[in-house]
């Protein structure tokens, strides 16, 4: 809705026309909405921010030689 170009007032009077509650039980208002989208844009953006890359581990066998370790 929100993509649609609607405020957080008209989303908040659709939802509570259709008899939708928030998690609460309560009626939705424009504040909740813009509560439950910016936790769901943060949310993208922690997701897509995750970067897996490749690495090596290479292990060393230390001998008694080597004392400054």
């Amino acid at each position: 809705m929100k993509d649609g170009g609607m405020i957080y007032g008209d989303i908040a009077q659709e939802l509570n026309k259709a008899s939708y509650l928030s998690m609460r039980g309560k009626k939705f208002t424009k504040s909740i909405i813009y509560t439950i989208l910016k936790n769901n844009c943060n949310d993208i953006k922690e997701q897509s921010s995750l970067v897996y890359s490749d690495f090596k581990v290479k292990f060393v066998v230390r001998t008694t030689d080597e004392k400054d370790w």
